[in-house]
């Protein structure tokens, strides 16, 4: 039970700085796969698309529905 809310908090700490901060690895990899993620939802990791670990990418899938309180100029 502990895992439901910890992991979902990690997701959360991790989003909000990076909609803050930009680097050249985040708009030039982080943004493209947080749209693909958020558009196709858990059916885009049927194909591989991103090259960092697995639970980087899932945690941007747990984090994605944030997108809906961000604006576009934000990512």
């Amino acid at each position: 039970m502990g895992l439901l809310v910890i992991f979902p908090a990690i997701a959360v700490v991790h989003a909000i700085p990076m909609a803050i901060y930009h680097s050249a690895d985040l708009d030039k990899f982080g943004v493209s796969w947080l749209t693909h993620i958020h558009a196709k939802g858990w059916s885009a990791f049927s194909a591989p698309f991103g090259n960092y670990s697995p639970t980087y990418l899932y945690l941007l899938r747990v984090a994605s529905p944030l997108l809906n309180w961000l604006s576009r100029k934000s990512y």
